[in-house]
């Protein structure tokens, strides 16, 4: 060696400082960094570092933060010092609230967590995180987006935040980037960087507990051009799709390839006239990845899947089977297909399952190239020669590059039955096969001559129009810079929107007005928009059932997820639901502050302009239902019976639903004798101002009640029963109010008199078990026959001979206007509700007693019952729907 040669040795920090330009994922080479930093006092240095660690510490390390106080104390930088010592906790502001199942509950840590974030943490004006496919990969349109950015110098000063919960999953080149950062879903830091990016892109979905804060950029790019069904077009899978219309909602901008997608994504996630963000129809940025790809970036996707570059590319991409709560795929067929075509000369077989598929091929060891998460699907396709796929929308990407398609349909029929498409195979292509002998055919045909087919060519017309490779600029000027000028935006239709809940569908006469009612709505003058609780609905079959008479024009937007809150919230909520009431006005706005969060976290940025809690008894939804924010007209809900008698009979919290009043700018009845009577029983006792109290008829579905009645009694023994008898009816769930018992009891003395006659009911409830018990005591067991819930009650009703309604007490009963519709003589006893129905109508009223039902039967089976009124079914209806327009969407306006 030269005397001259000096040997320059490199300081630790120097070594740690070049290990990190390597990977700033490292966080031991960052924990050490710092050290070292502090140990040669060098703060400025050490600062950066603890920065550093914080934004990428997956759980959250309130030490950190005081080590981070502790050196800008040093500095004498005492604001920020504080600052940071304050970042020690989550939860920083004082509320006197046991902390305990904060810490021992995971769920409501993590619900507490990102309330805390949301409620206090300030936009990151440089800041964008990224997610593909629930973080499974660096891919689709997101990653376009990333890419281009990354590359702008206007954007030199921002912070990609890259959501993927196997690093492994990412190039390793962009761990070499210091302003790039990975996250996994579900951790803490997740969800600090969800409430506090000024910009959020994603092709699915984020978790059902996010909410888009003011000022925040939600770009949501889908993932493809729809062939299979999407949201409630599928068959299947009752709202597996809910939280893509909850993501949709809550978007800022969403963007399509097509007008076809376009219209999908409006109608199948129920987000058209309700939707106020930006549609636009841009051409996906995804595509740009395939179409502008660089001879350098081809090369090295050959190298990283180690294949021939002189031999014919296929690339087979199936999409999933099953449901969203469980794909499922044949992977034994797979290999035996992939066996069958590696037979092929001069031909790499590549496979690429879909996202939700991967598990379940990386378990089965299928002998097949498989493309690794690492290399994007539509960067691949720029190599590929041929593509084989069945149902996915990777085909309407892949027609761009105007090669050829082979759809490969083994199981169509059965896929068709299950899912549903929304076009023939037939109008998109012409190579179809349902075996794979036929696909071998058709590739060795394909590989002499390559050229594609005149109707893949018109197909590409049709649904490529946007892709040209500009798509990411696009959206970068209409994202980042706010320029529009180029891109096609869907223009909202100037309806007004309506918010309705119902209760969970229970098969009752709410129920019924419920879906009457948002059947009825003029639909070109309103958009109507429903919402449940959807694990109530599949509790029971007949929910189900009830929820399938909704009309098809009728948005839905479920419910679902845990409510967000503070400490000191979940304490007033509690509170409140044992009953105890809030004490002063602090807490009423704290309770209601908690419940407007809740109401944006499951509607979005919605547009509602009326708000209707048609139901009216659950607790819970009286309070969201009454939240009314910002472009709320006015809101309202409903009583549909005598509302005090069922506090004091059956339902005590009722009490608190009547404290919730306070929420709504009108309280409805279904009557006005109903309304008197609510009025007068309420207003006093509960604090209620006597001007809130309205009263609309509920509306009917006379056109459906006429139809179904005549339909045939298809069960032999209920048949039996409207042979040579008279038959008295009731239809009502099985409910002490109803008055069964008194009914039973009457007709057991009039059967007395008149052995050929019989009763029978249709419904159920609580009190089955004790009127089977009492028909059997009173030996009625061949006269009597309450045969539960039926499918269509009409039929029944028509064959019998009257109706017999024997209430304690109603709000306005829709069996009785259906036992009009039809004709049928009725008895009713003589209470507020039946009462408001059948004054000026048919029907006969009886005192509310055993003795009164008696000689209302007898005076029927006499002859005796006579009656000259007519109901104008048609002129009622439109008289209850000129209420609700006039009455309960507009609070200015008398009928």
């Amino acid at each position: 060696m030269s005397s001259n040669t000096q040997i320059v040795q490199k300081s630790k920090i120097e070594i740690l400082r070049e290990a990190l330009e390597n990977d700033y994922t490292n966080l031991d080479i960052w924990y050490d960094l710092v050290k070292e930093y502090e140990e040669k006092e060098e703060y400025e240095n050490a600062i950066l570092c603890y920065e550093a660690i914080i934004d990428r510490k997956e759980d959250f390390d309130g030490s950190l933060y005081f080590k981070l106080g502790h050196t800008f104390a040093l500095q004498e930088k005492h604001e920020e010092a504080s600052l940071a010592f304050k970042e020690q906790r989550i939860m920083q502001d004082a509320h006197g609230v046991i902390e305990a199942p904060y810490r021992k509950d995971k769920r409501l840590h993590n619900i507490i967590n990102y309330t805390e974030y949301y409620e206090r943490c300030t936009l990151e004006e440089n800041t964008i995180v990224y997610e593909s496919y629930h973080g499974s990969s660096m891919s689709c349109s997101p990653y376009a987006i990333f890419k281009s950015l990354l590359v702008d110098d206007r954007f030199d000063e921002y912070k990609h935040i890259w959501v993927i919960n196997d690093i492994d999953k990412a190039s390793p080149k962009y761990k070499e980037y210091k302003n790039i950062i990975f996250v996994k879903k579900s951790t803490t830091l997740y969800m600090r960087y969800l409430a506090t990016a000024k910009y959020l892109i994603n092709n699915t979905t984020f978790p059902d507990w996010y909410i888009r804060k003011e000022g925040q950029v939600y770009l949501n790019t889908w993932h493809g051009t729809p062939l299979k069904t999407l949201g409630r077009d599928v068959k299947e899978d009752f709202f597996a799709h809910k939280n893509q219309t909850k993501n949709f909602l809550q978007a800022s901008h969403i963007i399509s390839p097509n007008q076809h997608t376009t219209k999908i994504l409006e109608n199948s996630y129920d987000i058209k006239d309700i939707y106020t963000g930006i549609l636009a129809t841009t051409g996906y940025p995804r595509q740009d990845l395939m179409l502008n790809i660089t001879d350098n970036e081809k090369s090295n996707i050959y190298k990283s899947l180690d294949i021939n570059e002189s031999n014919t590319i296929v690339l087979y991409a199936p999409t999933w089977r099953g449901t969203v709560n469980g794909a499922e795929f044949n992977t034994e067929q797979l290999s035996n297909d992939i066996e069958y075509l590696s037979t092929l000369n001069n031909v790499t077989i590549l496979f690429r399952g879909h996202y939700m598929v991967e598990k379940l091929l990386s378990e089965a060891q299928v002998n097949v190239t498989v493309v690794p998460n690492k290399l994007d699907t539509n960067s691949v396709l720029s190599i590929v020669d041929i593509l084989i796929t069945d149902y996915s929308s990777i085909c309407f990407d892949f027609m761009v590059m105007q090669k050829p398609i082979v759809y490969y349909v083994y199981d169509r029929e059965i896929y068709e039955k299950e899912r549903g498409l929304y076009f023939k195979l037939e109008d998109i292509g012409d190579y179809i096969c349902y075996d794979i002998s036929k696909v071998k055919e058709f590739l060795e045909d394909i590989i002499k001559d390559k050229k594609i087919t005149k109707l893949q060519r018109k197909v590409k017309k049709n649904f490529c129009k946007y892709d040209d490779g500009n798509a990411t600029q696009r959206i970068i000027d209409m994202i980042f810079l706010n320029k529009t000028n180029d891109i096609h935006i869907e223009k909202k239709l100037k309806k007004e929107s309506i918010l309705i809940y119902g209760g969970p569908l229970m098969a009752n006469g709410i129920t019924t007005s419920f879906i009457n009612l948002a059947n009825y709505i003029d639909k070109t003058k309103y958009s109507v928009t429903i919402t449940f609780d959807p694990n109530a609905i599949l509790l029971e079959d007949i929910r189900m059932n009830q929820f399938n008479k909704f009309d098809n024009d009728i948005k839905v937007v479920p419910r679902f997820g845990s409510m967000l809150m503070t400490l000191e919230e979940r304490n007033v909520l509690a509170r409140f639901n044992s009953s105890k009431g809030l004490p002063g006005e602090e807490m009423w706005s704290l309770y209601e502050y908690a419940h407007k969060r809740e109401f944006k976290r499951v509607f979005g940025h919605g547009k509602f302009d009326y708000i209707v809690n048609f139901e009216g008894y659950t607790v819970f939804w009286s309070v969201l239902m009454g939240m009314k924010l910002d472009g709320v007209k006015s809101n309202a809900i409903y009583q549909h019976n005598d509302l005090y008698s069922e506090h004091t009979m059956k339902y005590p919290y009722l009490a608190q639903t009547f404290d919730l009043y306070r929420f709504y700018d009108n309280v409805v009845s279904v009557s006005e004798k109903t309304k008197e009577h609510n009025k007068d029983n309420l207003s006093m006792r509960f604090n209620i101002p006597k001007e809130k109290f309205i009263y609309c008829d509920n509306v009917q579905d006379p056109n459906n009640i006429l139809e179904k009645s005549k339909e045939t009694i298809d069960i032999e023994s209920h048949r039996k029963i409207f042979k040579n008898k008279k038959v008295f009816i009731n239809i009502g769930r099985l409910s002490p109010e109803k008055g069964h018992i008194k009914m039973i009891h009457a007709f057991a003395k009039v059967h007395e008199q008149y052995p050929e006659t019989c009763l029978i009911n249709l419904g159920h409830g609580v009190l089955e078990s004790e009127i089977k018990s009492l028909i059997k005591k009173l030996k009625l067991e061949k006269n009597v026959f309450y045969l539960g819930q039926v499918s269509n009650p009409y039929k029944y009703l028509k064959a019998s001979d009257c109706f017999v309604l024997p209430s304690d007490h109603e709000g306005q009963p829709m069996t009785l206007l259906e036992a009009l519709i039809l004709e049928k003589p009725v008895i009713a006893t003589d209470i507020v509700g039946n009462r408001s129905v059948l004054e000026g109508r048919p029907g006969h009223l009886v005192e509310n007693s055993e003795e009164g039902i008696i000689d209302g039967m007898i005076h029927f089976l006499k002859g005796d019952y006579k009656d000259d009124k007519v109901f104008d079914y048609k002129k009622y209806n439109q008289d209850a729907l000129d209420m609700f327009y006039q009455k309960v969407l507009d609070i200015k306006s008398e009928i």
